[in-house]
């Protein structure tokens, strides 16, 4: 790398690549949260996060977080979930 003089390059060229370096992609649509995980296997939340600390624990879940929006109004990231194809 070389040195850029102040005049050669303005704040909004520097923020740009700041945005494209730390952008994040979506999980997908296989990563649930724990309240989602809850509602589809029909069981209560404790128990869901329990069992979901024992997958990850195992490598058969892996856990990412999604940005979203709380009731307040702010973003949040919120942990989500996903079950790993069974090694064979």
């Amino acid at each position: 790398m070389t040195l850029v003089g102040p005049d050669e390059i303005t704040l909004d060229q520097l923020m740009s690549e700041i945005r494209e370096m730390t952008k994040e992609e979506d999980p997908g649509s296989e990563y649930l949260s724990a309240v989602d995980w809850a509602k589809r296997w029909q069981r209560g939340l404790t128990q869901t996060r329990a069992v979901i600390r024992t997958l990850v624990g195992m490598e058969r879940m892996v856990r990412m977080t999604r940005k979203c929006m709380a009731s307040d109004g702010r973003m949040t990231r919120t942990p989500v979930y996903a079950i790993m194809e069974e090694k064979k």
